[in-house]
């Protein structure tokens, strides 16, 4: 009875641990048709938040991300929980991340399916300065070189049935993201975010030179050594794309493992990229 009483202590206090470590992850991206204006350029992905705090107003997370100086932070959507109805907290770290750099914000599965709550948590962020992308584009520009940056939000049925089911998903389409974000500029550098990063094929057929995604939460388990994540989402074993830097012909896809969920041998991530 001992024995099991102390096994039952450890394995609370170790599943603490691994719900409440912050990791950061340094990423150099290479993009051959990056503007030279932004070599060097310095990016901060988060995504996945849900219901997850670091310390009081998000204390731990921001005191992570304050010593990296990014220029830009992206965070690439489910920053509520499909279930969540008050937005005031994720306001306010969206309001920190602002003091930091601007904010760049795009939808994940969990806005789509809780779209009330999902549309006045929008217009406060917009309110606040916050960069909202929903199927749109914003022209970012530096020492007078442009590059445009484009929020995909995809629709519930592309993420799961209408019967909680996940068999035989629709497939999103290059004609699909172009339906919904329009075409894409082929002379500038576009960057896309996108929650889903399963459809990496159809984004590079877009004309996206870099994709930053989540979602995949970095396959909620993490087999040590080999850093394999075992589900997905959409419940499927060692998925692809569960965390890293991916490449098909000229783009690049930056995934991140996330930040909220049941996380095991998988720490809470903060991804920063440097761009060549």
């Amino acid at each position: 009875m001992k024995i099991a009483i102390i096994i039952a202590v450890l394995l609370i206090v170790f599943l603490i641990i691994e719900n409440t470590r912050i990791s950061v992850t340094r990423y150099r991206v290479t993009c051959r048709s990056l503007p030279k204006e932004f070599r060097g350029f310095r990016i901060l992905h988060l995504s996945d938040l849900h219901t997850k705090r670091f310390g009081k107003d998000y204390e731990r997370l921001i005191s992570k991300i304050k010593p990296l100086h990014p220029d830009i932070i992206f965070f690439t959507g489910d920053l509520i929980s499909r279930h969540e109805k008050k937005t005031a907290r994720k306001v306010l770290l969206m309001k920190r991340l602002m003091k930091i750099a601007p904010v760049y914000y795009s939808l994940g599965n969990h806005e789509v399916d809780n779209k009330e709550v999902t549309q006045s948590l929008c217009e406060e962020l917009i309110a606040c300065g916050v960069h909202v992308l929903v199927n749109s584009k914003e022209i970012l520009e530096r020492e007078n070189q442009k590059i445009e940056i484009y929020g995909l939000a995809l629709e519930s049925y592309f993420y799961k049935n209408p019967d909680g089911s996940f068999k035989n998903l629709p497939p999103v389409t290059r004609a699909e993201i172009t339906e919904l974000c329009g075409k894409n500029d082929d002379v500038l550098f576009s960057i896309l975010l996108a929650h889903s990063p399963l459809p990496f094929d159809e984004y590079e057929k877009w004309g996206a030179d870099l994709v930053f995604s989540g979602h995949m939460h970095g396959g909620v388990i993490r087999i040590p050594i080999s850093h394999k994540g075992v589900l997905s989402p959409e419940r499927v074993f060692f998925p692809d794309f569960t965390e890293g830097v991916f490449r098909k012909f000229g783009a690049n896809m930056v995934v991140s493992r996330g930040l909220g969920k049941l996380r095991i041998f998988n720490p809470s991530e903060i991804v920063l990229v440097s761009l060549k």
